[in-house]
């Protein structure tokens, strides 16, 4: 979360771990890049996300919930390509950010 969360506009960050201290890797990327490589999905308010493919480990998906504070909770849910809850086996992690 810390390599999409460094430096972007409007994101307070309430404890340590969600940012580098030591140098501002967005600055850098795009100063010599133009453009930042992590650029997450986005979903608008309440419509439905859907994505399937390997999540390979070390790896994650990342995914902007952009709403106003008055629309209706999002619900997260992981399945199976069949919709179905995904295995015992598998441990589905994911992390919030609030971002104003």
């Amino acid at each position: 979360m810390a390599n999409y969360l460094t430096a972007i506009p409007g994101f307070i960050e309430p404890t340590v771990r969600l940012r580098y201290k030591s140098w501002n890797s967005r600055s850098v990327f795009t100063t010599n890049f133009r453009s930042y490589p992590l650029q997450p999905d986005s979903l608008m308010k309440a419509a439905t996300y859907d994505h399937s493919g390997t999540l390979h480990p070390g790896s994650g998906r990342h995914l902007r919930v952009i709403q106003n504070s008055s629309d209706p909770a999002v619900g997260v849910a992981f399945t199976d390509p069949n919709g179905k809850a995904v295995s015992a086996n598998v441990v589905s992690r994911f992390g919030v950010a609030r971002v104003r």
